[in-house]
């Protein structure tokens, strides 16, 4: 009878266990560390689910978020109701009480904001970020600065670290550190501002290389654009030589040019055609430019400029030659009339033909 009865009380408590809101109301929570997810811990009317804490005050005020993953020393300590978050760090997501946040690295996303959808990997990364949203940085200090600029993407050491716009992309090692403004950039391997030839609040720029230090890019097909602006800034040049237009006229009149096609054109590309001198012809004949496999469309340019000159020149001679034949022939003209004037005088016939007498 004992027996049965501890039977019966074991059971009564156990389906009481399963009955309990608390166990009903929170599901698949671990947490491990002083005050790891003490909210939730300490009040069973609390509803956040499938969230893992890992770290001293890791998800401390998590009430009804879920599947949150905290890991380090205060990360991620504001998340109430956000989801899908993933801290991993120092202090990383600290004040963020967003969601779908991935924050690695020492204060990452430290900043008290309710930002969402934004990726921070790296020392401070998107430290100071408070209402920007679908912001990616990758690096130390990336977009440090930034704090309401969205869809900006950052990957590189301080890569625009002062940023504060929209829709900027920086790549490479302080790419576009020097952008305090403007929207819409591409930083690739440019330190942006007027270190990088431009401006510190520019706006739809792309920027690639570093004066100095890049010497050249390769790109592999077509190119489209709308323009092409060469540098031809007279400060930006050096060691200047006078041009004979004369002689470079003689020399294009000697270039062969021909009608080609490039052997990398794909079959759905046969019919397109180019006309122009072969690059060896043209380093040969002017001895400009890098090398003798290929045309520096400034070159080309100046070549042609030259050329046009050196017509007029030619031109001009040819002209001012006639101008003196014609002097000349009108000179005799004139003489000869002067002659036929006074023959026909001296027979009497001039004055009455002026008379209109027979």
């Amino acid at each position: 009878m004992k027996t049965t009865l501890h039977i019966l009380t074991a059971s009564i408590a156990a389906l009481l266990a399963l009955s309990a809101p608390a166990d009903a109301a929170q599901v698949g929570n671990t947490h491990t560390g002083s005050s790891a997810l003490n909210t939730l811990v300490n009040n069973s009317s609390y509803t956040g689910s499938y969230n893992t804490a890992d770290g001293d005050s890791a998800l401390y005020y998590t009430q009804s978020g879920n599947q949150n993953t905290a890991v380090g020393f205060n990360s991620a300590v504001n998340i109430v109701s956000g989801s899908g978050n993933v801290a991993v760090g120092y202090q990383t997501l600290y004040g963020n009480s967003g969601s779908y946040n991935t924050a690695v690295g020492m204060l990452a996303l430290a900043a008290t904001s309710s930002v969402s959808n934004s990726t921070a990997i790296g020392y401070c990364a998107l430290y100071t970020n408070s209402s920007g949203t679908y912001n990616t940085a990758i690096g130390f200090n990336s977009l440090f600065t930034n704090s309401s600029g969205s869809n900006n993407t950052a990957n590189g050491y301080q890569a625009l670290y002062a940023s504060t716009g929209t829709g900027n992309i920086g790549i490479g090692y302080q790419a576009g550190v020097n952008l305090t403004g403007g929207n819409n950039n591409i930083y690739i391997g440019n330190v942006g501002g007027t270190a990088g030839g431009g401006s510190a609040t520019e706006s739809g720029t792309i920027r690639i290389g570093t004066a100095g230090t890049h010497t050249g890019i390769a790109l592999a097909g077509d190119v489209y654009c709308s323009a092409i602006n060469i540098i031809s800034d007279r400060n930006a040049k050096e060691r200047f030589t006078p041009v004979n237009a004369r002689a470079v006229l003689d020399k294009v009149a000697r270039l062969p040019i021909t009608e080609w096609q490039y052997k990398s054109q794909t079959a759905t590309q046969s019919d397109i055609r180019h006309i122009g001198p072969m690059a060896q012809d043209f380093h040969e004949a002017f001895s400009v430019g890098h090398d003798a496999q290929h045309i520096t469309t400034v070159d080309a340019d100046g070549v042609a400029l030259a050329a046009i000159q050196g017509l007029n020149e030619k031109l001009e001679e040819r002209l001012a030659g006639k101008d003196v034949e014609m002097g000349r022939l009108k000179a005799e003209n004139q003489a000869l009339a002067e002659r036929l004037n006074a023959l026909e005088k001296k027979l009497g016939l001039g004055g009455a033909q002026a008379n209109g007498e027979k």
